[in-house]
């Protein structure tokens, strides 16, 4: 985890070129342009296996817990967005929640009684928004854990941070009306400059470093980002659930 980390922070740290499109608008002072800035699209396969072995070591943590706690070997760690112990009236969310019940009632059989209320309790639906408005630590974990499992699970540089702009016209370097942010969303504003009066097109350049965030590339689409949802997940299993469940083991 401490190596990704350290190769998140080289990616925001480097500086490459942006893409950049400059539109010019009216203000009461005269007209400005406006440019913004994007990364160019690149897919980071090797962020995405990273990614992916993290995910796979954290949820095989949780697997391996059930697994001696109960003695089954097909046991697994149930993790549930949604209480399937909650009364519905709807026929069909019934009977899905009736299944997700025996799935639980099947993978926590044989564990000890304390085992079973500690996985109940660290559940996303008991703990909703952690802290508001992040997801829950497990529901990232599930969601990713999927997407890796079908490869589907992407690592795309779509954030700037660290920006540096230039604008010149006819070798005239401009002042920035704009400060533009610590980091920012792809295509955001970079700079406004003023627009003289003589037709001279303006030569804008940008630059800096890359932010990540992991995706899927359909629907339902995970947008979290990286490392920070990592840190998260890593932190709460092993602080909220391995430290309180390993004591457990027979």
């Amino acid at each position: 985890m401490a190596e990704f980390e350290a190769e998140s922070k080289r990616l925001q740290h480097e500086r490459i070129p942006y893409l950049v499109t400059a539109q010019p608008y009216e203000f009461r002072t005269g007209t400005m342009l406006e440019a913004r800035a994007e990364p160019p699209e690149v897919y980071r396969d090797d962020v995405a296996a990273v990614v992916g072995d993290i995910v796979f070591n954290a949820r095989s943590a949780l697997d391996h817990l059930c697994v001696a706690l109960s003695g089954n070997d097909r046991s697994q760690y149930p993790i549930f967005e949604t209480d399937p112990w909650a009364v519905s009236e709807d026929p069909e969310v019934e009977r899905i929640n009736a299944r997700r019940r025996q799935d639980f009632k099947g993978y926590t059989k044989g564990m000890p009684v304390g085992a079973v209320e500690l996985i109940r309790a660290s559940q996303p639906y008991v703990l909703e928004g952690f802290p508001p408005p992040w997801p829950h630590p497990l529901a990232i974990l599930k969601r990713l854990s999927n997407a890796d499992k079908h490869r589907r699970l992407l690592a795309l540089i779509d954030g700037i941070c660290n920006v540096e702009v230039r604008c010149t016209f006819d070798g005239v370097e401009v002042p920035n009306h704009f400060a533009p942010a610590s980091w920012a969303v792809s295509g955001a504003v970079v700079g406004v400059f003023p627009l003289p009066d003589t037709g001279v097109e303006a030569d804008v350049h940008a630059s800096g470093g890359t932010h990540l965030t992991l995706r899927e590339p359909q629907p339902p689409e995970i947008q979290d980002e990286v490392p920070a949802s990592l840190r998260n997940l890593v932190h709460y299993v092993r602080r909220a659930v391995v430290e309180h469940l390993d004591p457990l083991v027979s």
